[in-house]
């Protein structure tokens, strides 16, 4: 009987401390990284969201440049780019073309003036 009334005595002392203990101290540290990473997160899917946008964008007429008109050879222009002559004989002012220097995926398109 001695025996139950202190086991009685030791779990009612335990749950008061359990109870009474002050709540752990947040590590602020912790906090701080989290928040950087949270951040960090956003700042990437907005990245990701821009370079999509980025893609999907449709270019106007008014943003290819010209192509140079070369005196004397009727029908050739010099590319804005490559700075070599391209026969565009068969073209028509204002013909969008893809300078054939330059791999199609690098999109390198302008206009015959």
């Amino acid at each position: 009987m001695k025996h139950l009334g202190l086991i009685f005595i030791l779990s009612v002392v335990t749950a008061l401390l359990v109870n009474c203990a002050p709540e752990p101290k947040k590590d602020e540290s912790l906090l701080e990284e989290a928040e950087e990473k949270k951040y960090s997160y956003l700042q990437e899917a907005y990245k990701k969201q821009q370079h999509k946008q980025e893609q999907n964008v449709v270019i106007n007429e008014d943003d290819y440049p010209y192509a140079t008109v070369i005196p004397g050879k009727q029908g050739y222009v010099l590319s804005p780019y490559s700075q070599k002559p391209l026969d565009v004989r068969n073209q028509q002012s204002g013909d969008l073309v893809l300078d054939p220097y330059y791999a199609r995926s690098e999109k390198k398109y302008f206009r015959i003036p």
